[in-house]
């Protein structure tokens, strides 16, 4: 991250990448339409979603798309440079754009949650969109993203090894949601040990 930050170019590329992947399928897996219905409706002004490294707001317009009755705020939470180049590049109005640094000394995974968990309520949840790899009988697809992974100094993790991340920062995992067209993509769901939502079973 460090490079793309003294690379402009570079990073205008990624994000510019990382939106053609279009998060349909990335995001399809949670039930948004049951959390929607179970849980306290969310106030016009209120912050409905928070996309945190959310690159150029792709997640959020796929929401927007899929539930365009959803009320409340919608936020883009990411570096300077990079919510700079989501507006310049014709990010929808709805999309509130909110500039963050996210990481200081402690493990960069650890401190993210953490600095999120310090704006839920009991009834926030964090629906974090990655790949889960098996902890036994990887998919050799994704072991191979993992290995990719290494050299921008980041990892793909598997099911305990996110389990246990959630654990560090004081967070409960909830539930992992596969998409139906395999376990390539995931939503891993954390929220507070005091939750008081519906489980979306």
């Amino acid at each position: 991250m460090e490079y793309l930050q003294a690379n402009p170019q570079r990073i205008k590329s990624w994000n510019a990448g990382m939106r053609l992947g279009r998060i349909g399928h990335r995001t399809s897996a949670f039930p948004f339409q049951k959390a929607l219905e179970l849980d306290p409706p969310v106030a016009e002004g209120a912050i409905a979603v928070v996309d945190v490294r959310g690159g150029r707001g792709q997640a959020l317009e796929g929401i927007r798309q899929d539930y365009p009755d959803m009320k409340g705020r919608m936020i883009l939470l990411d570096l300077p440079d990079v919510v700079t180049d989501a507006t310049n590049n014709g990010s929808p109005q709805y999309i509130e754009t909110a500039p963050a640094s996210f990481f200081n000394p402690l493990p960069r995974g650890q401190e993210l949650l953490e600095n999120t968990k310090k704006y839920m309520d009991d009834y926030s949840r964090i629906a974090i969109a990655d790949m889960v790899l098996a902890d036994v009988g990887c998919l050799r697809d994704l072991a191979m993203q993992d290995i990719n992974m290494m050299s921008l100094g980041g990892m793909e993790r598997s099911e305990s090894e996110w389990k246990e991340l959630i654990a560090s920062a004081g967070l409960v995992l909830n539930k992992i949601w596969y998409n139906q067209d395999g376990p390539k993509h995931a939503v891993v769901e954390a929220v507070l040990p005091a939750f008081k939502g519906h489980k979306l079973e």
